[in-house]
């Protein structure tokens, strides 16, 4: 009998620290997520930002066009910070490397399906920060 409560107590234990690692990794994760494009930018709706191709659940790679006044928007440095509609700890945020001009790639990856929202921080040398929203939904 004793062994059977020393191997309860072993799991219970375990449980409990996995569920402790668990919540601080979604505290830690989200805060990331909601951090990882840090600036004080400003809206201007002449920017404009969109995601090139499907959004799909377990794709690995974005590309993201910028414009601004339609034109393609070059050179710039472009953060994307995203979370998904109503759980907050589903957040990622990676700077995008420019391809061709105006169009950046990210590698982050949305693990579930449904609408999704944040913002392309656009950060140009000699000009203020922009903050364009983004809203879409990963199938």
């Amino acid at each position: 009998m004793q062994t059977k409560t020393r191997g309860i107590r072993r799991v219970l234990a375990v449980a409990a620290l996995a569920l402790w690692a668990f919540a601080v990794a979604i505290v830690v994760l989200a805060d990331d997520a909601r951090l990882g494009c840090i600036a004080e930018a400003q809206r201007d709706p002449a920017y404009q930002a969109r995601l090139l191709g499907r959004v799909e659940v377990e794709r690995t790679e974005y590309e993201i066009a910028v414009t601004r006044e339609g034109q393609p928007v070059a050179g710039a440095k472009v953060c994307a910070s995203v979370v998904m509609r109503g759980m907050e700890a589903m957040g990622v945020s990676d700077t995008a490397d420019e391809v061709t001009p105006g169009v950046y790639r990210v590698d982050i990856v949305l693990e579930m399906s449904g609408g999704w929202r944040g913002n392309i921080l656009i950060t140009k040398v000699g000009e203020p920060p922009v903050s364009v929203p983004l809203s879409f939904t990963v199938t």
